[in-house]
């Protein structure tokens, strides 16, 4: 993951050096009432994109199912994990980038399908939900199953984007526009939501979304690379206003997360 941490670190160095003029750059968003600044969209090579660095993946360095997917060993049973199988498709395109080696693509499309088999669609958005309760950072906060992630969100939402890049399958385009959706559902009283607005009119995507908000900081980058992505593939004035407003509250809260 080194390249995507400093894929990181250049996003934080770049909102940092970022003038901020409150008086003739920020916006209210087109819909609610989240805030966002207008910065320059950069269109980044291949090679300079999150999960573009990654040297060619073994096929048999993972716990599988009886299919060959991916799955998460955990109190003594195995569960799919959403995260894992999407950094798995991430990582498998990687390598079918750098060998040409068509069997990069079947694994690709074998873990995808997996995913959407435990995929749940909930007011017009589509979820990839824990199958196991998690404790959230020690202490008694306990994520019940079927949880959903922000993190596990936007990297479904890159893994989708990148698949339809690399096969032009017309499907994975649908299915990019519903994990879309899950980033401008605001409602956290509903079953399933990984985003809101605060009192202060930022916009989050959550990790872990529990009635307290913790705003893990690399799960909100983490969805903000498949917003990212996304917007490349779509190019459409929401997801560019979203990408924005997620800047809009990394650039204003970067230095709650610094140990000087």
């Amino acid at each position: 993951m080194k390249k995507n941490i400093l894929w990181m670190l250049s996003l934080i160095l770049i909102l940092s050096s970022c003038q901020r003029d409150f008086s003739t750059n920020e916006k209210l968003a087109w819909n609610t009432n989240y805030f966002y600044r207008d910065y320059p969209f950069i269109e980044l090579s291949y090679n300079d994109r999150p999960y573009s660095w990654w040297v060619p993946a073994p096929f048999d360095d993972y716990d599988t199912d009886e299919n060959g997917v991916i799955v998460f060993p955990y109190k003594n049973q195995q569960y799919y994990h959403p995260v894992q199988i999407a950094q798995k498709i991430l990582h498998f395109l990687a390598s079918y980038h750098r060998t040409g080696d068509q069997r990069y693509i079947e694994e690709s499309e074998k873990f995808a399908q997996a995913a959407l088999d435990r995929a749940v669609r909930f007011k017009d958005a589509l979820y990839f939900p824990y199958p196991f309760d998690w404790p959230f950072g020690g202490s008694d906060l306990v994520l019940r199953a079927p949880w959903v992630s922000g993190m596990a969100q936007g990297q479904m939402l890159s893994a989708f984007v990148n698949l339809y890049r690399d096969t032009q399958e017309e499907s994975y385009i649908q299915i990019s526009h519903e994990i879309f959706a899950s980033y401008y559902q605001f409602e956290r009283d509903q079953l399933f939501w990984v985003a809101f607005v605060d009192d202060n009119g930022y916009y989050w995507m959550e990790e872990y979304p529990a009635n307290e908000p913790n705003h893990v900081l690399n799960g909100f980058i983490f969805a903000l690379f498949g917003l990212y992505e996304y917007h490349l593939l779509n190019g459409d004035e929401h997801s560019r206003e979203l990408f924005n407003a997620g800047l809009t509250t990394l650039e204003d809260h970067l230095y709650l997360y610094r140990v000087p």
